[in-house]
C-alpha cells in the first residue's frame, strides 16, 4: 500500500472545485465521476489517497462548478511512479496552455526536437527527491541539466552539473537523494550542448530553492511535478522546401517522382541542415485515368493515396522477364523532358496488378493487412467499391451508376460476395492502399530519424465526382460551386467547380468528416496546410449556371436591406442593379459586322437600348 497526496495552487470563486482524476481506481480509473476531491486552505487544495497499483500512474486536475466540469488542464496527463510502502508527496502546478504550444506538435516532438527517452521504470532511494521540469525548448544535440550551490550539483560548474533524463512531450525529470542533500539550496535548470557542456541557456528569472526536509521522512518521495522550464522569449526558426512529389524523379523512378524518392530528398534536407518538407496533395485523383486528372486538388477521396506514388522498386516481381520489361519501360518514361502522366499510370497500374497477382494470397491473409483494413474501413471499403463501379461502368460520375448512384454499403457488400470479378478488384485497390500506407509510413519514420519533419496539403473543397459526395453527398452543397473573386490575378474571377460544406450538416456531426481527414492527415504528416483557409469562414459561392467566377457572393455574407441603401442615397432598382443586362452601345464594341447577326439571334429586348440574352443562351454554361 502507498499513500499519496496531491497538492496543487489554484485560485477558485465561490462553489467552485478542484478534482483529480487519474488511472487508478482510488482517482477514478480515468473516469471523472469517480475522481477524487480535493479540499481547500486558501488557494491551495490538496487530497490525499491509498492505493494498491504500483507502477506507472497517469492523472490530471478539473475544475467542477454546480457539477459541471467548466476547466481541465491543458496538454498530456501527468505520469507518476509509485510503488509500495512509500509516501508520495506530489506538488502540482496548473499546466495552462502555453504560447509556444506548437512544440508540443509530433513535428517537433518526434523530429525537430526529438529525444530518446530514457528508461521510465525508476529506482527509488529511501529519501527521494523527484524534479520533473517541461521545458520543450531542448533542441537534438542539447541537454537539460540541474546547476546549484552545492557539491552534488556541480557548484554552478555547468561540467558538474545533473543532466535529466527525457520522460516524453516535453518533460524532463531528475530522482534525488534527499538524504544527501542540505535542507535548502538554490538551483537552476540550464539548457547545454550535449557534448561541450557549454550554457546554451540558463532559465530566465532567479534562483529557485528546494527545501529537502519533508522528503527525509523514512520511504518519502517528494515530487515537484511540472515545473516550468522559464524562457521568456524563446522563438523558433526553421527552414525547408516545398517540393511536389512527383517532380522528385530519380533513376529507380517508374517516370515519376515517388514515395521511396521522398527519402532521397529527406537526405537532402538534412545534409543541408533543413527541417521541414512541404508537399502538395497526394490523394487519389483518378476519374478519367487521363492527364486530367493530374490536378493534385481534386481528390476523389480525402484519405485514399495516389496509386502513382507507390515506389515500385521496393517490390521486385520474381518473373524477371516481366521486370526487366517494365524496368525499359520506365527507363523510357524517366528519360522524358515532361512527365507523361498517362502512360505512367499505365505503367504502374499493369505493374501493380502483376505484384498483387504475385503477392495477394500472402499479404491479405497476413495480421497486418488485416489491421490496417479494420482501421481504415470506415473509407476504404467505399473506396474499393467505387473504384470498381469506375472502371466497370466506364465512368466517375456516379449519378449514371443505375443502382448504384445512391450509396448503400449493404447492396455493395451483397455485390462483392456474389460477384468473383467485384471481389477481385476491390481486393486489389485495398491491397493497394495497403501498401501505399506502409511504405509513406515508413517515410515518415526516416524522416524522422533524420530530423526532418512532414508538412502535408489539404485542398479545401472535393471532387464533385468523389466518394465523399457519393457517401456522404448531404455534407456538401452540391447545387454550387465554389472558386475566388476577380482580382489582379484572375479577372474573371476562379471557378473551382468543388461544392462548398453544409456547415450546418457538419455541425450536427460533431465536425467528424473533418476531424476523421485530420487524423488520418496525422498517420502521415506532422504538420499540413490548408488550402484556402479562408474557406472555413466565408467561401466564394458561384451558381452553378456559370463557368466563371464573376457572378460568386461571399457566404455567408451581410446583405443589405433596400431601406440601408436609400437611407444612404442609393435609390434600389432591383432589376437594374441585380440582373445583368446588354447596352446597345456596347454590342458593336465587341461583335463588329456581326452585331445585327447576334442582335437577332441571341438577344432580345428588355428596354430602351437594352437587352437580355434569350432564355436558350441565358448562362455561361448554356453558352
Amino acid at each position: 500500500m502507498s499513500l499519496i497526496k496531491f497538492q496543487i495552487s489554484y485560485h477558485t470563486n465561490f462553489g467552485q472545485e478542484i478534482y483529480v482524476c487519474g488511472s487508478i481506481p482510488e482517482l477514478g480509473n480515468l473516469d471523472e465521476t469517480g475522481a477524487l476531491k480535493l479540499t481547500c486552505e486558501g488557494e491551495v487544495w490538496s487530497a490525499e489517497t491509498e492505493s494498491k497499483t504500483t507502477g506507472q500512474i497517469e492523472y490530471y486536475y478539473f475544475l467542477k462548478e454546480q457539477g459541471k466540469t467548466i476547466r481541465k488542464e491543458w496538454g498530456s496527463h501527468r505520469r507518476l511512479q509509485v510503488e509500495k510502502s512509500k509516501m508520495f508527496f506530489v506538488q502540482d502546478l496548473w499546466k495552462n496552455k502555453p504560447y509556444h504550444g506548437y512544440l508540443y506538435s509530433s513535428a517537433f516532438t518526434e523530429s525537430i526536437f526529438f529525444h530518446e527517452k530514457a528508461n521510465s521504470t525508476l529506482s527509488y532511494f529511501p529519501n527521494s527527491i523527484l524534479l520533473n521540469v517541461i521545458c520543450p525548448f531542448v533542441k537534438k544535440g542539447q541537454k537539460l541539466v540541474v546547476s546549484g550551490e552545492i557539491d552534488q550539483l556541480g557548484n554552478w560548474a555547468l561540467n558538474k552539473a545533473k543532466p535529466l533524463d527525457y520522460v516524453g512531450n516535453g518533460e524532463w525529470q531528475i530522482l534525488l537523494n534527499a538524504k544527501s542533500l542540505p535542507n535548502e539550496f538554490y538551483y537552476k535548470f540550464v539548457i547545454v550542448d550535449e557534448d561541450t557542456r557549454q550554457s546554451i541557456h540558463w532559465e530566465d528569472g532567479g534562483n529557485r530553492i528546494l527545501s529537502t526536509q519533508k522528503a527525509k521522512n523514512q520511504n518519502s518521495v517528494w515530487v515537484e511535478m511540472g515545473l516550468q522550464f522559464h524562457y521568456n522569449y524563446f522563438l523558433f526558426k526553421g527552414t525547408g522546401t516545398a517540393i511536389p512529389v512527383f517532380s522528385l524523379r530519380s533513376e529507380s523512378s517508374f517516370g515519376i517522382g515517388d514515395f521511396l524518392d521522398l527519402k532521397k530528398m529527406i537526405d537532402w534536407a538534412a545534409l543541408t541542415h533543413q527541417q521541414l518538407i512541404q508537399m502538395l496533395p497526394i490523394n487519389d485523383t483518378i476519374t478519367t485515368q487521363t492527364w486530367r486528372d493530374s490536378y493534385p486538388y481534386s481528390a476523389i477521396s480525402c484519405y485514399a493515396l495516389h496509386p502513382i506514388y507507390l515506389g515500385l522498386s521496393a517490390f521486385p516481381l520474381k518473373d524477371q522477364s516481366k521486370m526487366n520489361a517494365f524496368l525499359e519501360e520506365a527507363r523510357k518514361l524517366n528519360k522524358l523532358a515532361d512527365l507523361d502522366y498517362e502512360k505512367v499510370l499505365s505503367l504502374k497500374k499493369r505493374y501493380t496488378e502483376h505484384l498483387f497477382e504475385q503477392e495477394k494470397d500472402e499479404i491479405l491473409s497476413s495480421t497486418a493487412y488485416q489491421v490496417f483494413y479494420e482501421k481504415n474501413r470506415f473509407w476504404l471499403f467505399s473506396y474499393a467499391a467505387y473504384c470498381y463501379l469506375r472502371d466497370k461502368l466506364g465512368t466517375a460520375r456516379f449519378t449514371d451508376w443505375g443502382e448504384f448512384a445512391v450509396y448503400n454499403e449493404q447492396k455493395l457488400q451483397q455485390l462483392i460476395e456474389e460477384d468473383p470479378e467485384a471481389k477481385i478488384v476491390t481486393d486489389f485497390y485495398a491491397f493497394t492502399q495497403y501498401l501505399l500506407d506502409k511504405q509513406l509510413g515508413e517515410v515518415q519514420v526516416y524522416a524522422h530519424g533524420k530530423g526532418v519533419a512532414l508538412k502535408g496539403d489539404i485542398p479545401i473543397g472535393i471532387n464533385r465526382d468523389s466518394i465523399d459526395a457519393w457517401t456522404t453527398g448531404y455534407l456538401f452543397n452540391m447545387d454550387t460551386q465554389t472558386g475566388a473573386p476577380p482580382d489582379d490575378f484572375s479577372f474573371f474571377g476562379q471557378n473551382w467547380g468543388f461544392p462548398t460544406y453544409n456547415w450546418c450538416a457538419m455541425e450536427q456531426e460533431g465536425y467528424a468528416w473533418w476531424k476523421n481527414r485530420f487524423c488520418k492527415m496525422a498517420d502521415y504528416f506532422d504538420a499540413y496546410r490548408i488550402d484556402h483557409i479562408l474557406g472555413f469562414f466565408r467561401i466564394w459561392e458561384i451558381p452553378m449556371h456559370s463557368v466563371q467566377g464573376l457572378l460568386g457572393y461571399f457566404s455567408p455574407a451581410l446583405p443589405y436591406w433596400p431601406e440601408e441603401l436609400n437611407l444612404a442615397g442609393i435609390p434600389f432598382d432591383e432589376e437594374r442593379m441585380t440582373k445583368p443586362f446588354i447596352h446597345e452601345a456596347f454590342l458593336p464594341e465587341i461583335f463588329g459586322e456581326y452585331t445585327p447577326e447576334v442582335t437577332a439571334e441571341y438577344l432580345e429586348v428588355s428596354g430602351w437600348q437594352r437587352f437580355n440574352l434569350k432564355k436558350e443562351y441565358d448562362t455561361q454554361r448554356k453558352i
